[in-house]
């Protein structure tokens, strides 16, 4: 693998849109859960050099891309619902209300499942033969919708997003044009991570 700064006029425009992207989702997220920021300066690291794995290196990437997007799409879901909302308020980190049910064992045994549907979702793009960085930017929002639809439910009615709120669709659409709907959390907790994260990926 090989990692070089790319110093031309589109490796300078690609490390400034990662660094005002990173800004804004750091201004939010720190706000919010300080220890986030780590996740952010991560995400920025990665984002500014070129990063070439060598051809010999066959399922290598793929490994590692279904790693990272396991834990990225894990905590980035986790996180726009609990930030900003009163019930988390006792928890000190994502962490540890991630691991809240964890009973006995080091950590939420539903954490194994969870990362296991996502690197399935991301093989399975992989073996319909999507170019890798199509799967590592499409894996993520089929979570990611989800999970911000969950967190306007919450918002607007404090509760979950429940399969029988899907039939109803059309009606909560219409109900939804009087709201105000909130942009910063959203914003800094998930849409600017995930802008980050596609700009490390192309």
């Amino acid at each position: 693998m090989d990692i070089q700064i790319d110093r031309t006029r589109k490796g300078i425009i690609k490390a400034v849109a990662a660094t005002v992207t990173a800004s804004v989702a750091g201004y939010v997220m720190s706000g919010l859960l300080p220890l986030s920021i780590i996740w952010i300066i991560l995400l920025l690291f990665l984002s500014i050099p070129s990063w070439t794995v060598r051809e010999e290196n066959r399922y290598l990437p793929d490994l590692i891309t279904g790693l990272f997007l396991s834990i990225f799409v894990l905590y980035f879901s986790q996180f726009i619902n609990m930030a900003g909302h009163e019930i988390f308020k006792d928890y000190s980190s994502l962490f540890s209300y991630m691991n809240r049910r964890a009973g006995g064992y080091l950590i939420d045994p539903r954490f194994p499942t969870e990362m296991l549907l996502i690197v399935s979702v991301y093989a399975f793009l992989r073996a319909c033969r999507l170019p890798r960085r199509i799967s590592s930017a499409v894996t993520p929002l089929l979570f990611f919708i989800p999970a911000l639809a969950d967190y306007y439910v919450y918002t607007f009615r404090g509760s979950e997003l429940i399969f029988p709120d899907l039939y109803g669709a059309s009606t909560a659409f219409t109900v939804a044009e009087g709201y105000h709907f909130p942009v910063l959390i959203p914003l800094g907790g998930m849409i600017c991570p995930y802008i980050l994260f596609l700009i490390f990926t192309f």
